[in-house]
């Protein structure tokens, strides 16, 4: 795989710079339809911030999914179930959201004990437990965008650091995007991948950082961004396709929140890869530009 990648990109000449304004326009089409998204159809919030209920069960026969999700969403009593197998067919999770956990419960209980379900665990989440975890995440993923700031700025200009920071918020509305459009559950572990994606995707910013700034010398901004790019590229694409193709078989061989999560973190590193390519060089040249120019003014 990596003879393949390199021998293809190393000592390739691509025109990103060229295609600098066709990304800008596709990400900021992405961004406002990420704000619709959010608007019309919100984020569906797991339990773990809502509060609700969690059941493992277990039936020795086999459990068909699609059947239980049907009796669940015909029965007006219910809330509304996330449901998913576990290890096997026969493990079973289902989440629902409910404040009132023993009237739930009981309800629930009720409604599953024609299917003569084993009950291996069960977890309530509380209203103030939820309220914390929304606070922590937030906090959290807050953190990690200003401690990517700070790094950047001394490593490198004040134009750099602000354009790091700019591609990564960039990348976390995309996934954010993602979980509004296909509807998918955000939880903890939701809050787990973006913060692996903010992660990976500064880390390539910083390597064509690195290029932009040894290659100082080249006065002419698309020349600039060209070189930096492009003599980075095989190690780029080689450590995202080899990432994703190891997450890859974990989507297709799992489900519930390993699938989910699996899901995001590959979407994430193609953002990332993308957006460190075709967003953060030219922002960040560009920024350095108007610095520099403010610089010499006064």
């Amino acid at each position: 795989m990596r003879f393949i990648i390199s021998s293809l990109l190393d000592g390739c000449n691509f025109d990103f710079a060229k295609y600098k304004k066709a990304a800008f326009f596709i990400s900021s089409t992405l961004l406002v339809v990420t704000f619709v998204l959010l608007k019309t159809k919100g984020l569906s919030f797991g339990i773990d911030f809502t509060g609700g209920i969690v059941l493992e069960v277990y039936s020795e026969e086999g459990i068909d999914i699609t059947q239980l999700r049907g009796d669940f969403s015909k029965n007006q009593n219910l809330p509304t179930a996330s449901i998913h197998y576990l290890e096997d067919q026969r493990h079973l999770m289902i989440k629902v959201r409910s404040q009132d956990f023993q009237d739930g419960l009981t309800k629930m209980k009720s409604f599953l004990k024609p299917y003569n379900f084993r009950y291996d665990k069960i977890d309530c989440v509380g209203p103030q437990i939820s309220k914390s975890l929304i606070y922590r995440s937030g906090v959290a993923i807050v953190f990690s965008v200003l401690a990517m700031f700070v790094y950047l700025f001394f490593r490198f200009t004040p134009a750099f650091a602000l354009s790091g920071v700019l591609t990564t918020l960039h990348d976390i509305t995309l996934l954010i995007c993602l979980y509004s459009a296909y509807e998918l559950e955000f939880n903890t572990s939701s809050v787990a991948a973006v913060l692996a994606i903010v992660g990976y995707s500064i880390n390539d910013s910083v390597v064509i950082f690195d290029k932009l700034r040894e290659n100082i010398g080249i006065k002419n901004i698309a020349k600039r961004i060209n070189v930096s790019v492009n003599t980075t590229l095989s190690r780029t694409i080689l450590t995202s396709v080899t990432t994703m193709l190891a997450i890859a078989p974990v989507i297709f061989l799992s489900s519930g929140d390993i699938q989910v999560f699996s899901f995001i973190i590959l979407a994430g590193i193609a953002i990332g890869t993308y957006s460190s390519i075709f967003i953060a060089a030219p922002l960040a040249l560009l920024g350095n530009d108007v610095h520099e120019v403010n610089h010499e003014n006064s």
